[in-house]
């Protein structure tokens, strides 16, 4: 299965801006976002073929401006699991660079063996389907996934093809394998 996640070049990039800002006696601020301006991008709910455990979701900055994750929630609405309260605990990562992905793994960070997890989280997605939450510090929902909570709109149990929003509309869910 193909995984389409952030580069690391995006990912050094952040982390240079932001070491650079803090040499010169400046601040990382983060930009605020508004709806949709980060998306639950792709979830593979139903796992991995090398265990249904390996649950995995992608989050991606639409924005020019890194995003700081701090006491962001993502949330199921459908049951409450799985639920996660970006902190530096869980997370190894908490910002989002401009235009970046952010991928978070269930459980451990062996679920995608080349890329390194930004969060891992606990709690299990239904394969019947769930309606996920991305919610600020403020509790303002940015975006949702699946939002009325029946079977997942795409995504395939059999072929492990995850549910990926398409690019031309952010708004839409399409299975990728």
């Amino acid at each position: 299965t193909a995984i389409k996640l952030g580069t690391i070049r995006q990912r050094i990039s952040l982390v240079l801006i932001m070491a650079g800002l803090l040499a010169i006696g400046g601040s990382a601020k983060a930009y605020a976002t508004n709806s949709g301006e980060v998306v639950i991008n792709e979830v593979a709910w139903m796992g991995t073929a090398a265990s249904p455990s390996d649950e995995w979701i992608e989050l991606h900055n639409t924005t020019n401006q890194a995003v700081d994750l701090t006491g962001w929630m993502l949330k199921s609405t459908t049951d409450g699991s799985p639920i996660l309260i970006f902190n530096t605990t869980d997370c190894n990562n908490m910002f989002i660079a401009p235009n970046g992905y952010f991928l978070l793994e269930r459980t451990d960070d062996t679920t995608v063996s080349d890329i390194t997890a930004d969060c891992i989280y606990t709690g299990n997605l239904s394969n019947s389907g769930e309606s996920l939450s991305l919610e600020d510090p403020g509790h303002n929902v940015i975006d949702t996934a699946n939002g009325n909570g029946d079977p997942w709109p795409a995504g395939e149990n059999a072929t492990k093809s995850t549910m990926e929003r398409s690019e031309e509309h952010t708004s839409e869910l399409q299975s990728h394998s």
